[in-house]
């Protein structure tokens, strides 16, 4: 349940930057940007019962590698275009 909620978080932030005209690498970085505050504490709180600022960082790191994940995946399909 929480993964959806994230899912649809992290898209509305991507569709909405991407409405305004924005190029998807920036709409990417920006939507996972606010998707690591948004999932950090979403995943914490609801799943773990807390959100300990001490696993921030390490989440991000997995954040990070994520964004790299989607954005070669979106420049992979654009260039089957």
């Amino acid at each position: 349940m929480v993964g959806s909620i994230n899912t649809v978080f992290n898209y509305a932030l991507f569709a909405v930057f991407t409405w305004f005209g924005m190029g998807y690498p920036l709409a990417i970085a920006l939507a996972t940007i606010g998707g690591v505050l948004f999932n950090f504490q979403s995943v914490g709180r609801l799943v773990f019962g807390g959100a300990p600022r001490s696993r921030f960082w390490r989440f991000v790191g997995v954040c990070c590698l994520i964004y790299l994940t989607n954005l070669g995946g979106v420049k992979r399909l654009l260039s089957l275009a």
